[in-house]
């Protein structure tokens, strides 16, 4: 009787790790603003694994930004417009305003960093 009542209980001990293992991370909020000619915070840190919530807001005139690598192509508006994303891979990344908006524009970049 004492060896069914252990496996017992080890099965659920195994079945609670697995459900608290599957739970969804919390998501990351982060804000950037544009305005010319700069993303500010110019550079951000998120984490492998981790759902980030990056809410875009411009300052002055419309902007857009563009990061390949996490497929993003976001209009950037006085109106906050956001994308949930969940970075695979450790990579130092660089997202540029993808709407012209005046002759800083070319220069106009945000820093990833993406950590484990």
């Amino acid at each position: 009787m004492l060896q069914w009542f252990v496996l017992l209980a080890l099965i659920v001990l195994v079945a609670a790790g697995m459900a608290e293992a599957q739970k969804p991370k919390p998501e990351t909020v982060i804000t950037v603003h544009a305005k010319k000619y700069a993303f500010v915070p110019g550079q951000i840190t998120i984490h492998v694994g981790q759902p980030v919530r990056l809410f875009f807001v411009s300052e002055d005139v419309p902007h857009a930004i563009a990061v390949d690598e996490l497929a993003i192509d976001l209009p950037i508006t006085k109106k906050p417009s956001s994308i949930l994303i969940t970075p695979q891979k450790v990579a130092e990344l660089t997202g540029m305003c993808s709407r012209y908006c005046g002759a800083g524009h070319d220069e106009m970049r945000l820093t990833i960093h993406v950590v484990p």
